[in-house]
């Protein structure tokens, strides 16, 4: 993507606390809100505590969006610290996915910054087309929350989450 009134600036919490190649890690007991309060925790697969990594990841990326001037920031769902929608509800495999934010993600967002999943294709067409830059996202985008995946393994959960706030 390329336009002239866009800055893109890229980022990887994790990489940047953790490097690469670095364990899989997962939000345990709640989502980035929680652990940003401390009543969740950030853990890899063999159980190593993440939590204070992601935090600090989570902030340097705050600090970087704010130097930037960031107006919002498209980040990879499902992951425990750029989900924007979804997350794993503890370690993979065996955990289900939960709607909920990262830590990244929820750190941008109690900052006022917008956080998109790469699968809002249908927001992503509309953000394009208002900075005049083309990308066929096909005939008929849709955003994650609208498709068959996030509907078939989500819509349920999604439903609870929006009654218990």
């Amino acid at each position: 993507m390329s336009a002239p009134n866009v800055q893109v600036t890229p980022f990887c919490p994790e990489n940047f606390s953790f490097g690469t190649p670095r364990a899989l890690c997962d939000i345990h007991g709640g989502d980035g809100f929680d652990v940003l309060a401390g009543h969740a925790r950030v853990l890899t697969e063999e159980g190593e505590d993440w939590t204070d990594g992601m935090v600090i990841a989570a902030r340097e990326m705050l600090r970087i969006a704010r130097e930037s001037d960031v107006r919002f920031a498209i980040l990879m769902d499902i992951s425990a610290a750029c989900g924007s929608q979804v997350i794993y509800a503890g370690a993979r495999p065996e955990a289900p996915y939960r709607v909920g934010q990262g830590v990244c993600a929820a750190l941008l967002s109690e900052a006022g910054i917008p956080v998109v999943s790469q699968r809002d294709l249908k927001t992503l067409k509309h953000i394009f087309e208002k900075i005049g830059c083309e990308f066929d996202f096909g005939r008929s985008p849709k955003d994650h929350h609208e498709t068959d995946w996030y509907l078939t393994h989500l819509a349920q959960s999604a439903a609870n989450e929006r009654m218990s706030n």
